[in-house]
């Protein structure tokens, strides 16, 4: 049974996983899996997007000199999860996404929610976007008040 939109947004929450195409933030038709990373007052959710393509990411971040810490693996089939591949999550990136825009989406029958990342993993991606030379300072701040 559906849940009324109202009822799915106020579930959203930190470390939650959704499964859904974002051609608005990804140039992709493919659905991925993202995590709410920060739910921001104003109804603006801060997400990861996670990859299955080690190689695209750890290219990336070796060719910038990122810190290896900007790049976060979560092993597939954790107990909270229903990944089943090994994912990878490029720290130095984050999609906004308003609460709204989930419900429309939730509405259309456009986005699952497959789980809840586990608690180690989540910590890694905040502490790898904590030290990414690309976010903003003041999303720093905001990630640093949940630590």
């Amino acid at each position: 049974m559906d849940l009324p939109a109202s009822v799915f947004s106020s579930m959203i929450k930190e470390r939650a996983m959704y499964y859904f195409s974002a051609k608005k933030l990804i140039i992709t038709d493919v659905p991925h899996h993202f995590i709410v990373i920060k739910k921001l007052s104003g109804g603006v959710l801060i997400l990861s997007c996670c990859t299955s393509k080690f190689d695209t990411i750890y290219k990336f971040i070796s060719l910038k000199k990122f810190p290896e810490e900007t790049m976060v693996t979560i092993p597939a089939y954790t107990e909270d999860t229903k990944l089943t591949k090994h994912t990878y999550v490029d720290c130095n990136k984050y999609f906004e996404y308003t609460i709204r825009e989930f419900e429309i989406l939730y509405k259309k029958g456009g986005i699952k929610c497959t789980g809840t990342l586990p608690e180690e993993y989540y910590e890694k991606i905040v502490y790898g976007m904590i030290v990414s030379p690309e976010i903003e300072e003041e999303l720093k701040d905001e990630l640093k008040k949940g630590i």
